[in-house]
């Protein structure tokens, strides 16, 4: 797949990579573009609808420099253990740097995306990580983009990125809908 020069390259995590971060997502970014892609040509021959989902937790390098990378480590379980949850067998999830992740949701359009991020980010707001001696409260900023028959795949997360950066700029724990 050609990614240009627009997009960034994602950084690889996974379950088994040796440090202190460990998630229940064991999908590496590169290994969900290579399924992207082929749910893209899937796509173009179909006609299928698909979408993504960019998530980023909010904050989250305050949360490393405030509570230390162990609490770090404990707030990406609990937001992959949601996103896990909400995912239908079908759909992928992958870390996608570090403390973002990226899903992809086969013959979805953007309504029912929108609605599965909305119950994601809605269920880590209302879910505070509670520690011994502290709670700390998670949110997310999600970005969500439709396929369009006239788009790439390129072009589809770059708009999905625009999309999270308005949630993030318009004040964070919200879900953006990418324009057409």
């Amino acid at each position: 797949m050609s990614r240009g020069n627009n997009w960034r390259r994602p950084i690889s995590f996974s379950v088994n990579w040796p440090s202190a971060i460990h998630s229940p997502i064991s999908t590496t970014a590169a290994h969900f573009l290579d399924l992207a892609e082929a749910e893209f040509l899937r796509s173009q021959r179909s006609g299928r609808l698909f979408s993504l989902l960019l998530i980023d937790i909010d904050h989250f390098k305050l949360v490393n420099d405030n509570y230390g990378h162990l609490t770090g480590d404990t707030v990406i379980q609990l937001v992959s253990a949601v996103a896990l949850r909400s995912m239908r067998a079908t759909d992928t999830v992958a870390r996608f740097g570090g403390e973002e992740y990226i899903v992809l949701l086969p013959e979805t359009n953007v309504a029912q995306a929108s609605q599965l991020a909305e119950r994601i980010r809605a269920s880590i707001a209302s879910s505070p990580l509670h520690l011994t001696d502290r709670t700390i409260a998670v949110t997310l900023s999600i970005g969500c983009a439709q396929i369009n028959a006239d788009r790439t795949l390129n072009q589809l997360l770059e708009r999905a990125d625009k999309a999270l950066y308005m949630a993030k700029t318009t004040g964070r724990d919200r879900v953006v809908v990418a324009e057409k």
